[in-house]
């Protein structure tokens, strides 16, 4: 079965040579709606929860995206529907609009491993506390 063919408008752009979204050089549909999901993201944590736990955080982030593409209908259908059925597509978006950690992505129900993640970790005092609170050695990230 081959996978679906997506209108060229929700392509992302990424940095050359990595896997980094660049948000000024995204298509403008799908510019205006990450932009547009910091805002609804943002109402949401003053308005529900300033502090979410990991799951709650995901749902938010999930939310706030699917949120913006419906806001921009029809225009932003590729988008919606994008989200709503490539979960590679809303894993790559996830980080964008969040901060970024390994428990938000497993918890949005997506699989993370080393090859997809997109932020590196810098140090390994921030690799140890992660691996405290999220576990990250499951997801592929030893600490030595």
């Amino acid at each position: 079965m081959t996978p679906p063919s997506w209108p060229p408008e929700t392509d992302l752009v990424f940095t050359p040579g990595s896997n980094k979204i660049m948000l000024t050089k995204q298509q403008d549909l799908v510019h205006l709606v990450l932009q547009d999901s910091f805002e609804t993201l943002r109402a949401t944590l003053l308005l529900e929860n300033a502090f979410p736990n990991p799951s709650l955080q995901a749902s938010f982030v999930k939310d706030s995206l699917l949120s913006s593409a419906k806001a921009h209908m029809p225009g932003a259908a590729s988008v919606l529907m994008r989200l709503q059925n490539d979960p590679i597509y809303l894993r790559k978006l996830l980080p964008v609009v969040s901060l970024w950690s390994p428990g938000l992505l497993d918890l949005a129900g997506l699989k993370l491993s080393a090859a997809s993640c997109p932020y590196p970790f810098r140090s390994k005092q921030s690799q140890r506390a992660l691996q405290r609170t999220h576990q990250c050695s499951s997801f592929g990230y030893g600490v030595t």
